[in-house]
């Protein structure tokens, strides 16, 4: 488009260069023709002796001058033109009264009817000229009735000339009739230019959509009567439409917000959106409130906005629809002809790129600020791995930036057969609910809902909540109904091709409207954070079981110090200071290996092949604790800890007390023995010689003392008898 040609045109004042250049050109010119004839009427007039008409041209002359004069400093075309009007009306009166030269002064009244036309306008010069008819008529009937002579033409001659006259007045007239039109017409087409021009101007180098959206509702709006405007915008992946802009009545935003909410699929004869998108052709319906001829639907959006006009104007880029502006009133039917119409198609087409342009800059903005949140957002929790912080900033920012006003986190157990909701987010009138929610396990199935849906399919789940009765799924019918769900966005959490786990997103006091490509936008969002969310799960889990395993060690019955290579402790547990009698900061100084007692017991020796990667252990080793001032036994293991290279990196030091079961163990020890003296003396030797016979016996019980028993002895001669008996179980048993 030739914007410089359109501005310059546009800048051209057509209705003050005809009234006013035209009319100051005309005043100047008749001016200079004025003085050229009343200087040639006068030289004439000096030949003839005729001392009265020299005093009339004269004066006639001065007054043209005087005038011209006035003119020039003031430019005022009105009394400038009065007064140029009534000399000329002047001299055509005295030049028919006088007659001329050879009777030829009637003919100037052929000139008065051009110069009135061309000065004043077609109605204030037919009103100069009737005046001229009149009077010249009057005192053509007075030289014909009075004795006087007040003219030379006779009343039949001057009747011929005046209708000549009058015949060309009415010429004039009709052509100064049809330019007056023409002069308006170019002057509404350069009033629409101009407008034209100021919008393009205003917003040809604006981005910004909704400013561009206005200014097109503005231009309508005054022009057209329109009382609101709708810009729908398609989806070609999803072949549906959805409301992007709209400006209404403020008695109808709430129903025009409530219908902006769904995405409509585009079905032949299904509403005038769609038509007006398949055929590429405006849809115009007026006085709907009469028109019975309307589809459910169309008829529905009638009865509940109350429609009297709609206008639907295709927008259309490289010969395809690409969205739709819809131009609507309310209080009254607005009727369009097809010129009309046209002209509204004509100004969308036209500015088409420019719609079009605004929308791509306002995604490329969205973008933009999307890629820098998700900076700011990757730079934040790529330094935490709290996984609480990590799941808080990526909700707040898809809260803060899509609308939605809760959401989830759920993880996939070990078991694979349930997920876990690790963490939501819910408005504040639903946090009376948070109990029922908090870390609880769903089945993998259908009993587990959309989540488990959105899991085991590894498929992300958009949609609007009409009515809960069309939730098939119970799990989720529940949910809905508990958590007053509008919409969800349920995304799976995919890493290395397998599923971990769910993020849902939810709206709780209205339904959210996401396109296609606001999805991907958070797909790709979600993609990028799985990685950090699943590091975060799994330090959130490695803190918990060093949580767990720290308790332990620190709670243990047992004495545990880690030791480096050089035999000082970098950890003790409180165990070890009760048992060794030291206190945390001397331990802190302390080298455990080259403590004498150490190298008494020989400890070191166990602490050397630990260094070498080898565990060992030692029992019943003596110390003496001068905190109790008594002698303890302990138990000792050592274990090497090795770096992922194999390299030994610490020494684990356990040990116990084991003093108390020590003693009783050499007590119980020394019972046995003592029973097993016993147990010697009461059995017969182990060595018998008798007069015919050698007794030998060996009796090796499994313990100390044991259920065995046996006798001989001699009945009678050459008669023994030898006795055996086993009792059950072992020891003292």
């Amino acid at each position: 488009m030739n914007f410089n040609f359109i501005k310059n045109l546009a800048k051209t004042d057509l209705q003050k260069l005809l009234k006013n250049k035209q009319q100051k050109l005309f005043i100047s010119i008749f001016t200079i023709a004025g003085f050229f004839a009343l200087t040639t009427f006068i030289v004439i007039y000096l030949f003839f002796d005729k001392f009265i008409n020299l005093i009339i041209l004269t004066s006639l002359l001065i007054l043209l001058f005087a005038n011209f004069i006035y003119f020039n400093k003031t430019k005022n075309v009105k009394i400038s033109g009065c007064i140029l009007l009534a000399g000329f009306y002047s001299l055509c009166l005295f030049l028919y009264v006088d007659g001329g030269y050879l009777k030829t002064g009637i003919y100037w009244y052929f000139v008065f009817p051009l110069i009135s036309f061309f000065v004043k306008g077609p109605k204030k010069a037919i009103y100069w000229n009737l005046c001229l008819i009149f009077c010249t008529i009057f005192i053509s009937i007075l030289n014909k009735f009075v004795d006087a002579k007040f003219t030379v033409y006779s009343l039949k001659y001057t009747i011929v000339v005046l209708g000549i006259i009058t015949f060309s007045s009415l010429l004039v007239y009709i052509y100064e009739k049809i330019r007056s039109e023409t002069n308006q017409i170019i002057e509404d087409e350069n009033l629409k230019l101009t407008n034209f021009t100021n919008i393009l101007k205003d917003i040809s180098y604006s981005f910004n959509l909704d400013k561009v959206f206005n200014k097109i509702c503005d231009y309508i709006f005054h022009k057209y009567k329109f009382e609101g405007c709708l810009y729908f915008y398609l989806d070609e992946k999803s072949n549906t439409y959805l409301l992007e802009k709209s400006v209404v009545p403020k008695d109808i935003k709430d129903i025009v917000t409530e219908y902006g909410k769904y995405k409509i699929e585009i079905k032949p004869n299904s509403d005038w959106i769609s038509d007006c998108i398949i055929s590429k052709e405006p849809v115009y319906f007026t006085e709907l409130e009469k028109n019975k001829t309307l589809s459910d639907y169309n008829q529905a959006s009638v009865n509940i906005q109350k429609l009297k006009t709609i206008l639907n104007i295709p927008v259309i880029a490289e010969n395809k629809a690409s969205g739709v502006i819809s131009f609507t009133a309310f209080s009254k039917s607005i009727k369009l002809t097809n010129q009309e119409i046209n002209g509204i198609q004509d100004f969308i087409n036209n500015i088409e790129v420019i719609i079009n342009n605004a929308r791509l800059h306002s995604d490329l903005e969205k973008k933009s600020r999307e890629i820098e949140n998700v900076f700011n957002i990757t730079k934040y929790i790529s330094s935490s791995l709290d996984l609480k912080k990590v799941y808080g900033k990526i909700i707040d920012y898809l809260i803060n930036t899509y609308g939605f006003e809760g959401g989830g986190l759920a993880f996939v157990n070990e078991n694979k057969k349930t997920y876990k909701i690790m963490f939501f987010t819910l408005p504040d009138f639903l946090q009376h609910l948070a109990s029922m929610i908090d870390v609880k396990e769903f089945p993998l199935n259908e009993k587990g809902g959309r989540a488990a849906e959105c899991i085991l399919e590894n498929k992300t789940f958009y949609s609007q909540v009409n009515e809960t009765i069309n939730i098939k799924n119970e799990a989720s019918r529940t949910t809905v109904e508990l958590l007053n769900i509008k919409s969800a966005l349920h995304i799976p959490l995919s890493f290395e091709h397998k599923v971990i786990g769910s993020i849902a997103l939810t709206t709780h006091t209205k339904a959210l409207v996401l396109s296609d490509n606001d999805i991907e936008r958070i797909k790709r969002l979600i993609e990028q954070f799985t990685i950090i969310i699943k590091n975060s799960k799994l330090y959130d889990e490695i803190l918990k079981e060093r949580s767990f395993s720290k308790s332990l060690v620190d709670n243990s019955p047992f004495a545990i110090i880690v030791l480096n290579k050089m035999g000082y402790p970098l950890y003790i547990n409180w165990k070890c200071t009760e048992l060794l009698g030291y206190d945390t900061d001397t331990f802190a100084s302390l080298n455990i290996i080259k403590l004498l007692s150490m190298k008494h017991t020989g400890l070191n020796n166990n602490f050397n092949l630990a260094l070498q990667g080898k565990t060992s252990s030692l029992d019943d080793v003596l110390f003496f604790s001068s905190k109790h001032n008594r002698e303890f036994i302990f138990n000792f293991s050592f274990s090497p800890v090795k770096k992922s290279t194999g390299e030994t990196d610490t020494i684990l030091m356990i040990f116990y007390d084991n003093t108390d079961k020590a003693l009783a163990q050499k007590k119980i020890q020394y019972d046995m023995l003592m029973a097993k003296g016993i147990q010697k003396n009461l059995l017969s030797e182990y060595y018998k010689n008798y007069k015919d016979i050698e007794v030998f016996v060996k009796f090796n019980p499994m313990m100390e003392v044991g259920g065995d028993i046996y006798n001989i002895f001699e009945i009678e001669n050459m008669r023994y008898r030898i006795f055996l008996a086993d009792a059950t179980g072992h020891g003292v048993q």
